[in-house]
């Protein structure tokens, strides 16, 4: 894979995946899963993990809270938040965290228009500091909108479940919609 990929950017991603020395943090698909894993109030899980703003220089968690609209939600219990407010809290999470990879299942879901476009603006915010060249984000998403305003590059993946499953190249956003 190395050789085949040599002189572009992913062989330096699939370097540093060889060298064990990438950090991927993930947002899971199924929001409604997390009050099962995760236990506390919102402001207390969201501080335990931001490492980005001593990282960074900068107040990321109240970059965060305020972009996902969580302000008003951080003394409440994980456990009582919507599906909503579980998948802006998971945005957020992710985001307060220093990573290499950052990984976005579908961020969209359970959100309205609004918040949709927030959401992509804060994921697209995760490139834009002075690591921001030296970070992947990858997202699943189904809603066209959001993947035209998020994306530089599109691949798409099709096949049958349990069967056989194909990913194209890449593709800009215009090609692949």
């Amino acid at each position: 894979i190395l050789v085949h990929f040599r002189g572009s950017d992913l062989q330096n991603y699939f370097t540093k995946i060889l060298e064990d020395t990438m950090k991927a943090t993930i947002k899971p698909q199924y929001v409604d899963h997390i009050p099962r894993a995760i236990k506390g109030k919102v402001e207390e899980v969201l501080r335990s993990k931001d490492d980005r703003s001593e990282a960074e220089g900068r107040d990321i968690f109240d970059w965060a809270t305020s972009l996902a609209e969580l302000k008003h939600l951080l003394d409440r219990d994980i456990r009582v938040l919507s599906g909503g407010e579980l998948q802006r809290f998971a945005i957020a999470a992710v985001s307060v965290q220093v990573s290499d990879v950052y990984m976005f299942d579908e961020p969209s879901s359970y959100l309205d228009v609004k918040q949709r476009l927030t959401a992509a603006h804060m994921i697209r915010e995760i490139l834009q500091t002075k690591d921001g060249d030296r970070r992947y984000v990858l997202v699943v998403e189904h809603d066209l909108a959001v993947l035209d305003y998020l994306s530089d590059y599109v691949c798409v993946l099709y096949g049958a479940p349990g069967a056989y499953g194909v990913v194209t190249m890449p593709f800009s956003v215009l090609q692949a919609i």
